[in-house]
């Protein structure tokens, strides 16, 4: 499992370094420089093999020991060790702290991935490069995080002095829980947070503009994330494969949806897309199979292939723009799916195109309602989108161990409507919504009461 997920991570890298003009050889340092490349075939001093590089100092690519307190040396045959190569360390985990020397001066960023075990980092007093606090290695000032390691537990807070949260910074970092990003941090770097297994919560503020690719992917078990309004770059593979992200809303000043942002998302229900929004690109909604309706503005021109392939519950498609451009394998396997549009537009004969039903009418309400309880307590909070508005909901339920249904409300324009439960378990709870047009639509739920 190991071995597949670094090589997922590893052709993500590849795709993006080519896409982006940027060298695998290619490592920046903490002071901001760029390292020089190794130029001879790798030595073995144990437990390490190393490189040699333009200047005559060493870079070490791989620790081959089984330590659990690592001290990397500061010379190697005489030679000063001045960086961590790319994948050096990677899934050593027997590793529990490893120590620093003040001659390294370059890390990569995935020095570190994969070691689950480590728990702390170390550096030399006085080092000119790095810094740690609370076991997380920084550069000196601070303002970059570089490394988490990967064995520490729970929930974390980034420092508020810290503008940039470095590629690959927490990749496969399975034990932390939570995150908190401080109003300081502008940049969530390639991979930062990619494979981060036990992540349920994620806390981003404003102030933050740029997530980059793949920060959180593969992130399984995150259920919501909220975008700040300060964010205006969030490029590919963001969120894919965050298999339990159900809803997301798209800050304003996004605008483009870009390649595989939500691929594999396959709880994602809603996605709120803003008005500026001119591209969504390949594969950024495929296979999210539990997306049931999307609306796309005016402003878009551009929609590639695959875009919402295997939406396979998608019925829903609404399409503003009248010119924009779009391939018909745009909507390959969405077997459920109406185009939305106006007649004539380039969205009705992408359709015929496709041999997918189009409507001029406006799409069908649909519900993102929910159900909470607390203390006997149970409270929908019924919401639509779509359809015509304004809206009336009607909420009914079934208490455990009864077969007669109880009324709540009776299409109201109320849309947080609570009961008492009677009993403990699991309640069936029906909330239906009807629009402007008396179309209604229905979600059926169920909710535990203790």
């Amino acid at each position: 499992m190991k071995t597949t997920l670094l090589r997922r991570m590893a052709a993500l890298s590849l795709t993006v370094m080519t896409l982006t003009g940027f060298s695998s050889g290619t490592v920046v340092s903490a002071a901001g420089r760029t390292a020089p490349s190794a130029v001879t075939a790798a030595a073995v001093a144990a437990p390490y093999l190393f490189a040699a590089n333009q200047d005559g100092t060493l870079t070490i690519t791989q620790y081959t020991g089984h330590d659990a307190a690592v001290r990397i040396p500061s010379t190697i045959n005489g030679k000063q060790v001045t960086a961590i190569g790319a994948s050096a360390f990677v899934n050593c985990t027997t590793v529990k702290s490893l120590f620093l020397p003040k001659s390294v001066r370059t890390v990569s960023g995935t020095a570190f991935v994969g070691c689950h075990d480590l728990t702390a980092f170390q550096v030399e007093s006085g080092h000119a490069y790095y810094t740690v606090a609370d076991g997380v290695l920084f550069n000196k000032s601070r303002s970059t995080l570089v490394a988490y390691p990967g064995g520490k537990t729970g929930a974390y807070t980034v420092p508020n002095t810290v503008t940039l949260i470095d590629s690959h910074a927490f990749s496969e970092c399975n034990t932390l829980t939570a995150v908190t990003i401080p109003t300081s941090v502008k940049t969530i770097g390639f991979n930062a947070f990619a494979l981060c297994k036990g992540l349920t919560k994620v806390t981003l503020n404003e102030g933050l503009t740029t997530i980059k690719t793949g920060a959180f992917n593969g992130c399984s078990k995150v259920t919501l994330v909220t975008l700040p309004k300060s964010l205006t770059t969030l490029e590919s593979y963001a969120f894919s494969f965050c298999r339990s992200l159900k809803s997301m809303v798209i800050p304003s000043k996004i605008t483009s949806l870009p390649f595989s942002l939500f691929e594999g998302c396959t709880a994602l229900r809603y996605v709120q897309i803003p008005s500026g929004v001119k591209k969504v690109y390949s594969n950024a909604f495929r296979n999210c199979v539990s997306l049931t309706s999307v609306r796309l503005p005016k402003a878009v021109t551009n929609i590639y292939g695959l875009a919402f392939c295997g939406c396979h519950q998608l019925t829903n498609l609404t399409i503003l723009s009248t010119t924009a451009q779009m391939q018909p394998i745009a909507f390959d396997d969405c077997p459920n799916l109406t185009i939305y549009g106006k007649k004539g537009s380039t969205a009705e004969a992408a359709a015929k195109a496709a041999g997918i039903p189009f409507s001029t009418q406006t799409a069908p309400a649909q519900s993102l309602s929910t159900v909470t309880a607390a203390k006997k307590t149970v409270t929908v909070k019924a919401k639509a989108i779509d359809g015509t508005g304004p809206y009336r909901f009607a909420v009914y339920y079934l208490a455990p161990n009864s077969k007669v249904w109880r009324e709540v409300q009776d299409y109201s324009t109320n849309n947080t409507i609570s009961f008492a439960a009677t009993r403990s378990g699991t309640y069936q709870v029906v909330i239906r919504i009807k629009d402007a047009a008396n179309r209604i639509t229905q979600t059926n739920t169920a909710v535990d009461v203790k």
